[in-house]
């Protein structure tokens, strides 16, 4: 959770140094309930919805990136007309290892709202992330006192 939310703020404040209006996790109604992405970008004629994961090594970038356009692509219609160009649906869906799904990459520099700069370092906080959770894990499962042992 600290490494999603670190780089949904890392992308907010980059989107907004840009020159971007931000909305973070904001309330849509969906046809199936609620729908909650975590970043909607109004740009000048452009809108973006970006969801920002963490996905494991056993499940495809690519895979989980469709997904979630998939899945916030129904607010097309909400969002259509507010601006001149057609909404956009994208992540940045990346893995606990720091590799980021290239489609990911490709639609946010595309849009102008991340530079490649800022992909190398969001993969250098995920590594940092994961070193301290295993740090963290590491603590909580050894032992680091004195063994006694009494064979009688």
């Amino acid at each position: 959770m600290k490494r999603h939310n670190g780089w949904e703020n890392y992308l907010k404040s980059g989107c907004e140094q840009r020159g971007n209006t931000v909305h973070a996790e904001p309330l849509f109604d969906g046809p199936n309930g609620a729908l909650k992405p975590d970043l909607v970008v109004y740009g000048r004629d452009q809108i973006a919805v970006i969801d920002v994961q963490v996905v494991n090594d056993q499940f495809p970038l690519k895979v989980g990136h469709g997904n979630k356009v998939s899945k916030y692509s129904v607010l097309k219609d909400k969002l259509k007309g507010l601006r001149t160009r057609e909404p956009v649906f994208t992540s940045l869906t990346m893995n606990w290892r720091g590799a980021v799904c290239g489609a990911s990459a490709e639609e946010l520099l595309g849009l102008g709202l991340i530079s490649r700069r800022d992909l190398k370092v969001l993969s250098v906080r995920c590594l940092e992330f994961g070193i301290e959770g295993w740090r963290v894990h590491r603590k909580m499962t050894s032992f680091s006192g004195r063994v006694m042992y009494d064979p009688g």
